[in-house]
């Protein structure tokens, strides 16, 4: 288990949080961490820019998305991530969180991004800008140490001795 899921998992067992089955957190402490008079619970609100649900355990902060799958999933494997299946962040409903392999989480992400046609078009300037194009001139005429055996060499294939043939 991961020592972030510790962390997940003591949060649980606190008695401080409960989830609904909407997927909503509610804690037993008031906006400041002062416990609430007993009975009394209050919707868990601090939400970012992207409207991504945060709550704070031991002065740990704690992505909501997560902390509603294992409230209802138990355990969230190794190399895994949370993925809104609608895309909505800030929608933590149990039935919208699947677990998904980090790389395969990541790669729809990069998708999403390159369908955009602004972060496109921004890539493209970024690349054919001349402060670009100087800065990478730079970073290659830099001598490279060879991996293999530590030679200091400038061509960018690596060392002509480690060259393999086909």
């Amino acid at each position: 288990m991961r020592t972030l899921d510790n962390i997940y998992h003591q949060a649980l067992r606190s008695g401080y949080f409960y989830v609904d089955e909407k997927g909503i957190i509610w804690t037993r402490r008031g906006q400041r961490g002062h416990p609430l008079p007993k009975g009394q619970w209050r919707q868990v609100t601090y939400r970012n820019k992207d409207g991504r649900c945060y709550l704070w355990f031991h002065t740990i902060c704690l992505k909501g998305s997560i902390f509603v799958y294992l409230y209802f999933n138990g355990s969230l494997p190794l190399d895994y991530d949370v993925h809104h299946k609608d895309e909505n962040k800030s929608n933590d409903d149990p039935t919208n969180l699947e677990a998904l392999p980090t790389s395969i989480h990541r790669s729809i992400a990069i998708k999403k991004l390159w369908n955009n046609p602004t972060f496109q078009q921004k890539q493209f300037d970024m690349k054919n800008s001349l402060e670009a194009r100087q800065k990478m001139s730079k970073k290659m005429s830099k001598p490279r140490q060879c991996s293999i055996c530590g030679k200091i060499n400038t061509n960018r294939m690596g060392h002509p001795d480690h060259w393999r043939s086909n």
